[in-house]
């Protein structure tokens, strides 16, 4: 027979994980899963909120240690605050250390790309989007020097003149 706080913990968790898109429960549910194992490997057992901050701090240094990379440990603190929402004021130790790991190594910019096929069912030129990137390689130059105003227009999805 299921016990009435088994139940509770289950709608409870059922109604926190309606506050976010599916896929992202399913990110944050595997980093704290990743968490949990940690936890265990390392016989940690359960803790208050000051001490899950402590813990959680030495699993981001671990983390980062391991080059793991920061987006789990981002995760992580997120997956962690989906089902103890109060946690999302008390990180101090461990919110400062993801800030230092931002700081150290900055996240790349990645400029998206899309192919598209013609009728005949072959991709436009790639030479527009060699165009594009120098275009933009040149105008980020240009900001170095302090001469840049506008981005330049991207001409994707249009043939080369």
């Amino acid at each position: 027979m299921t016990q009435v706080g088994d139940k509770d913990e289950k709608t409870k968790k059922k109604l926190l994980n309606a506050n976010y898109a599916p896929s992202t429960v399913k990110r944050y549910d595997g980093a704290v899963e990743k968490f949990k194992e940690w936890c265990e490997e390392n016989k940690i057992k359960d803790t208050t909120d000051t001490e899950l901050d402590r813990i959680v701090s030495d699993y981001v240094a671990f983390l980062y240690d391991e080059d793991c990379g920061r987006s789990l440990a981002e995760m992580t603190m997120s997956g962690i605050v989906m089902y103890i929402p109060e946690m999302k004021d008390q990180w101090k130790l461990t919110l400062k250390l993801v800030n230092g790991w931002r700081r150290m190594e900055p996240s790349e910019q990645h400029m998206m790309l899309s192919l598209h096929k013609t009728k005949s069912g072959r991709n436009k030129s790639v030479q527009v989007i060699d165009e594009n990137v120098i275009k933009l390689v040149k105008w980020r130059m240009s900001l170095v020097k302090g001469s840049a105003r506008n981005p330049p227009r991207a001409t994707f999805g249009r043939a080369p003149r």
